[in-house]
């Protein structure tokens, strides 16, 4: 699995198979758009790395919501780098966490897209 896939079966097992709760959730990411991630990142370019932490936590759980759990994970890593104020490893990984969310989001629009 790479950090763009979405396990759809495993995010609907951790809802008990409600389709529904899945699609509500597929819905609300979708909305939130694909500039979240700018918009994330954004605090922490502007130095407020508590912020960002807090930012990228919602986002992990989120997508953790999805199935999207290699891209959690590496949501749940910088989120633990931030909080430890590890601002150059988090530096070194940002444009990775960028284009894995567009991979993410496009994947997600066109799951939902399919349902």
């Amino acid at each position: 699995m790479t950090v763009t896939d979405i396990d759809s079966e495993k995010a609907l097992k951790g809802l008990y198979g409600m389709t529904d709760l899945y699609k509500d959730i597929l819905d609300i990411v979708i909305k939130d758009g694909r500039d979240k991630i700018d918009t994330i990142i954004e605090f922490f370019d502007n130095g407020d790395i508590e912020r960002f932490a807090v930012e990228v936590h919602g986002l992990k759980s989120s997508m953790a919501s999805c199935g999207a759990m290699e891209f959690s994970a590496l949501c749940k890593k910088l989120e633990l780098l931030s909080k430890a104020n590890e601002k150059d490893q988090v530096a070194s990984e940002i444009e990775d966490l960028r284009n894995a969310y567009y991979g993410v989001y496009d994947n997600i629009k066109s799951l939902h897209e399919s349902m």
